[in-house]
């Protein structure tokens, strides 16, 4: 009991510190049941909660951007360690502007999870995060982003394509191993690669690296173990080639193609029977076309 961390209601913690076997934990806090989010008060001063379990049985979870507690307004600002781990049962969880960091194992095995947007602001997607969520099809890395954590989206099979933005500087071990479903990645400008990091990943079809020359790293041989470098095509930077297929790692792949990141005029054709197009470097805006 030492190390655990008992959550009591509210006004109840000096009650608890007193008692003689209650006082033997690590620590003690105040928590509120806000629809079924667990929550504790984070900070008095900033008025900050933070979601520490979910206790409702819903397939849809939108948590607020603020509870009132006793008369006051908090702000949810956090998703703590564990939070909706083994919440199986969730296949959309709509987070707050507010939330600005996530704890690690926060929807470990939600394998009813399809889709989530990670809110702007977030600094770190710790490790474990999002593992075996074998359902989630889509989610959204922020810039703010800078380090994704060790087995992060481990056996997020159902992930089809992931975008690594710019902000991100170190993609840690095995972050994305298993990823059986993932036939695209773009990678960050800067960000290391963890040994494993996309091991597993045996539906790839295509690697965006945005890693200029100037700073291209070797990769262990594990890093993009069981993908196909023989059919998996590897875009690279304008004039970027030849360091790659002189550097380690990188140099296993047997097509390498230089991409431009700029592009003038873009020519599509669309027609009667519809539209199929992918395009990975570039956002593209159709809300002003007519017709679409």
């Amino acid at each position: 009991a030492a190390e655990a961390t008992l959550y009591v209601p509210l006004n109840a913690k000096e009650a608890y510190s007193a008692g003689w076997q209650w006082s033997k934990f690590g620590a003690i806090c105040e928590y509120s049941d806000c629809d079924g989010l667990i929550c504790r008060i984070t900070s008095e001063e900033k008025s900050e909660l933070e979601v520490v379990r979910c206790v409702k049985h819903r397939s849809s979870i939108t948590v607020p951007a603020q509870i009132a507690i006793l008369d006051k307004v908090y702000s949810v600002t956090s998703i703590g360690e564990n939070a909706f781990k083994n919440c199986d049962y969730i296949e959309y969880i709509e987070l707050p502007a507010t939330v600005k960091s996530i704890g690690k194992s926060a929807f470990y095995r939600c394998t009813g999870l399809v889709d989530i947007v990670i809110p702007d602001g977030v600094k770190n997607i710790e490790e474990y995060t999002f593992y075996w969520c074998s359902g989630l099809t889509g989610v959204v890395i922020p810039n703010s982003v800078t380090s994704i954590g060790c087995e992060a989206f481990y056996n997020c099979s159902a992930l089809t394509s992931i975008e690594i933005p710019n902000s991100v500087i170190s993609v840690e071990p095995e972050a994305f191993r298993g990823c059986s479903g993932l036939k695209s990645v773009t990678l960050s400008s800067s960000a290391t690669l963890g040994y494993g990091a996309f091991n597993g990943c045996s539906s790839l079809e295509c690697i965006y690296s945005r890693i200029p020359a100037a700073t291209l790293f070797s990769i262990g041989w594990d890093t993009f173990n069981y993908v196909d470098k023989n059919n998996c095509v590897l875009y690279v930077p304008l004039g970027s080639v030849e360091t790659y297929m002189a550097t380690g790692g990188w140099d296993k792949f047997v097509n390498i193609v230089e991409y431009s990141s700029e592009v003038t005029e873009v020519t599509i054709v669309i027609s009667d029977y519809g539209c199929g197009t992918y395009c990975s470097q570039y956002a593209l805006d159709f809300s002003n076309v007519e017709g679409l």
